[in-house]
Formats: structure tokens, sequence, C-alpha cells
């Protein structure tokens, strides 16, 4: 018969059993075995992520860090191509990481794209419309008000047509060739 076990009783952090240890052990015994405390350890440090190709929730060990959630995932991301959809035709094709601002899947799509985006007018229009405009304004520059009659005037349009803008009078300054390319530059900066 085994003599009865004497000390104190400490509940494990782990499972939660009642288990005895030495007198001298009381304070710092945590856990009733190894198996419990190399498992609450393992808990401890693994971490909860979203894998970053899939979006799947998976853990990992905190040491190592992954990205992913399997090497399948792993070696997607790895891929140097990436798939996008053509603005054009919307044709899905692949194009390299470091090209990533290409929209168009061909050349023949973004000539076309660049086609059906140009708005046709007559050929005399802007001229008509620049004369209109220079008229308004006294043939002078709006900004540093030079008086030109013999060129060095531009028609600039306050917000850009690619943006938005429209050929009305009110969107529409005359400026000199010195303020007009500041006015560019500081578009450029914003």
């Amino acid at each position: 018969m085994a003599p009865p076990l004497r000390g104190p009783t400490v509940q494990c952090l782990k499972c939660g059993k009642s288990f005895y240890v030495v007198p001298n052990r009381a304070k710092k015994a945590k856990y009733c075995s190894r198996a419990c405390k190399y498992a609450d350890r393992e808990a401890a440090t693994k971490i909860t992520k979203a894998c970053r190709v899939c979006g799947k929730n998976f853990q990992t060990w905190k040491a190592q860090d992954n990205d992913c959630c399997s090497y399948r995932c792993t070696w997607k991301s790895r891929v140097r191509k990436i798939k996008k959809l053509c603005a054009y035709c919307g044709k899905p094709f692949w194009v390299k990481r470091s090209e990533s601002k290409t929209i168009c899947c061909s050349w023949d799509c973004r000539v076309k794209r660049l086609h059906s985006r140009m708005v046709t007018r007559n050929p005399y229009y802007w001229t008509q419309l620049r004369l209109k405009i220079l008229d308004r304004d006294g043939w002078t520059c709006q900004k540093c008000k030079l008086v030109s009659f013999n060129g060095g005037l531009h028609v600039h349009h306050i917000l850009h047509r690619k943006n938005g803008g429209t050929e009305d009078f009110d969107n529409l300054i005359t400026l000199c060739n010195s303020c007009h390319k500041a006015e560019h530059r500081q578009k450029e900066k914003q």
C-alpha cells in the first residue's frame, strides 16, 4: 500500500484537476502534468489570422507569423501575375504585378477605349470659343493682368475635362504662358 500523499492541493490551470504537490512547490505549481503545461503554452502562443489570399481564418504560431493558411495559398501569393478585367471589353486577363496600372487586355482595346471617350467636335470650334473667351477677358491674364494682343495668352480650363470639366464660359479663364504653367504645376502637386 502506498503512503498517503501529504502536502497542499493545487488546481491545474489547463484541465482544472486538483493535484498534490510538495510543500515547497505550493506557490509555483500551476499544472498537473507536462502534457497540460505544453498544451497551455501551445494555445497561448498560437494566434488567429485571416489568410491573405483566400480570406479564411486559420491558426498559426506567433513565432512563425504566416500570412497564408496553406501551401496552395502561399504559392498563389508568390505568383507574379494578377488577374484583372479589361476596361473596354470586360474579358479577364493576366498582368504582371509591376504593371498593375494596366487596365486593358490589348493595345486594340486600349485604342478603342480612348476613341470611345473622345468627343467629336468641329475643328474650328475651339478657335471660335478661344476668341470669345479672350474678348470676354479683355485680352488680359486674369492672374498677373498682363495685356497681350499678339499671342502668348492661353485659355485654361479651371476644372479639367478629364476630371469632368466642361467648356462653358464660367469654366474657362484667360492666362498668360507663365501663369498657365504655374497653374498646372500647382494642380499636379495636389
